[in-house]
């Protein structure tokens, strides 16, 4: 095999690199007539701003007519309306029916007695009793004191009940007989007893029979056959 010089080699090589070039260079040529020339680099998109989370909207009221009040408690079958006559020495209460025929003592404590009877009058204190302040919530409440009723005598102790009237509602709330009579005198509500109450405790002012009068109770110990609130 002859061997090539080495001049001739490199001018072989020269040839062969430039013909390879060549080559490539129609090759991109043909490629971008058949694709067309390059379009302009895509401009970044713009920054998205924050997000955030904004809750539905609330559902609209509903339409219609508005909900009817809730109907005011009848009186209980067979209760008499009763009205405060005075307060005893003893101390105690006495509510009577309207002929004042029949009367129904409660036995009482001093300061109920004295609360009672400056409620009776029209007076206060200069400072707020307890059913002062009780007067003054119902009223910046726009509730009422519908009625009293004295529902029951257990143990003889008298139960009672305030009816209340708050927004539409009906409240019935256990109380003590005197605070229900005190909180009646100062909201001109009426006061209704239990027939079960009136026959029990009730005394009759024009029964020709002697009544027992209570005696007023010993210190320390409520009043010996006598009801208390």
């Amino acid at each position: 095999m002859p061997r090539v010089r080495p001049t001739l080699r490199a001018q072989l090589g020269a040839r062969l690199k430039s013909r390879r070039v060549t080559a490539l260079a129609i090759a991109g040529c043909a490629a971008m007539v058949a694709c067309g020339p390059p379009g302009p680099t895509p401009a970044a998109p713009p920054p998205q701003p924050a997000t955030v989370a904004v809750p539905p909207p609330a559902a609209p009221p509903p339409t219609g007519p508005l909900p009817q009040d809730e109907a005011e408690p009848p009186v209980p079958p067979g209760f008499v309306e009763m009205h405060v006559v005075g307060v005893t020495p003893d101390p105690a209460v006495v509510i009577a029916d309207a002929s004042e025929k029949t009367v129904v003592p409660v036995f009482i404590s001093q300061d109920q007695a004295m609360v009672i009877e400056l409620r009776r009058s029209g007076q206060k204190y200069e400072r707020p009793l307890t059913h002062d302040l009780f007067d003054t919530l119902l009223r910046e409440a726009h509730a009422r004191l519908v009625r009293v009723q004295v529902d029951a005598l257990r143990d003889n102790v008298f139960v009672a009940t305030l009816i209340i009237r708050l927004e539409g509602r009906w409240l019935k709330l256990d109380s003590r007989t005197s605070d229900a009579i005190a909180l009646a005198l100062g909201n001109h509500a009426p006061i209704y007893v239990a027939p079960a109450v009136v026959q029990r405790a009730g005394v009759s002012t024009d029964s020709d029979l002697p009544q027992e009068k209570p005696q007023p109770p010993p210190t320390g110990a409520p009043p010996a056959g006598g009801n208390r609130i």
